[in-house]
C-alpha cells in the first residue's frame, strides 16, 4: 500500500518480509516499544525526523505493543533502495514515505506494493487513494502567478496539470529562451570541453515600476522654483499713501 499525495506520500511496501544486503539507510531511529515489543514496525521515509516523531508517538500511545523503526533518506536514495530490494523480490521495508509521487507511482506498477482496505482507509475520498495501494495524507500548498499584461484571460491557468497543458500547446508563446540557450550552451560543452564558452546572459525585461521617492522630489523642486520666481516677478503692493497722491 501506498500513501501518496504531494507533500507526503505513504507506501505499504509489502516487498516480502525478508532481508536483503544492500545499503543501510542514512539515518535510524528506533522509537522502542512504551508497552513492551511484540511487533517491529520498520518506516522508511524522506520526511524529517524532527516532523515524524511527533507522528510516531502518537501513534505507539494507540499501538504501545509496536516498535518503529524510523530510517531517513533523499528522496532518489529512497527510491534506488525501494526499486533495488523490489528487483530481487525480497525486502526490508513495511511502510515507504515520500514527497516523490512519481517514484511511488513507479514502484505501484512495478508491483512492488501490496494494497491494503480497512473501514479507515475507505472514509477518505476518493481522490486520495488509487488501487488501496496509494494513499494521500497530506496536502502541499501550490499558486500560479502571471502578468495580466503578458498573458491573456483566455491563458489563465488554475491547476498544474492545464498549466503543463497550456506550455505544451503554445509553446512558441511561453517558451523558455534563457533555458533554450542554456541547453544549447550545454551541448556545445560537451562537444569541444576545451573551448570557453561564454554562458547566456537573460534579457532585461522592462519595467513600469517608478521611483516615487525621486518624483516627488522632482515635484518639489519645480514648486519651489514656482514660488521664488513669482516672488521675484510680483511688484510691490503701493501705500494707501501713494494711491491717494497719484488720485489727486
Amino acid at each position: 500500500m501506498i500513501l501518496a499525495w504531494k507533500a507526503a506520500l505513504i507506501i505499504f511496501a509489502g516487498l516480502i518480509s525478508l532481508e536483503i544486503s544492500a545499503a543501510e539507510a542514512a539515518e535510524k531511529t528506533v522509537f522502542p516499544a512504551p508497552g513492551g515489543q511484540q511487533t517491529i514496525l520498520s518506516v522508511h521515509g524522506a520526511t524529517d525526523l524532527a516532523a515524524m516523531e511527533p507522528l510516531i508517538r502518537d501513534f505507539q500511545g494507540l499501538s504501545p505493543t509496536v516498535t518503529v523503526e524510523y530510517n531517513e533518506y533523499l528522496t532518489n536514495d529512497l527510491f534506488n533502495r525501494a526499486a533495488s530490494e523490489c528487483d530481487a523480490k525480497q525486502g526490508t521495508m513495511d511502510l515507504v514515505l515520500s514527497s516523490s509521487a512519481d517514484h511511488l507511482v513507479k514502484l505501484v506498477n512495478d508491483g512492488c506494493a501490496l494494497n491494503y482496505r480497512s473501514v479507515m482507509t475507505h472514509r477518505l475520498p476518493s481522490w486520495t487513494r488509487w488501487r488501496d495501494e496509494v494513499f494521500g495524507f497530506t496536502f502541499e500548498p501550490a499558486v500560479i502567478v502571471y502578468n495580466r499584461d503578458l498573458v491573456p484571460p483566455e491563458d489563465v491557468r488554475r491547476t498544474r496539470a492545464e498549466l503543463i497543458d497550456l506550455l505544451r500547446t503554445k509553446p512558441e508563446q511561453y517558451n523558455d529562451e534563457y533555458h533554450e540557450a542554456l541547453e544549447k550552451l550545454i551541448e556545445e560543452k560537451i562537444e569541444h570541453p576545451d573551448e570557453t564558452v561564454a554562458a547566456p546572459a537573460k534579457k532585461k525585461k522592462p519595467t513600469n515600476v517608478v521611483d516615487l521617492v525621486a518624483v516627488l522630489q522632482e515635484s518639489l523642486q519645480q514648486s519651489k522654483g514656482k514660488v521664488t520666481a513669482k516672488k521675484k516677478s510680483a511688484p510691490a503692493p503701493k501705500s494707501r499713501k501713494a494711491a491717494k497722491k497719484q488720485a489727486a
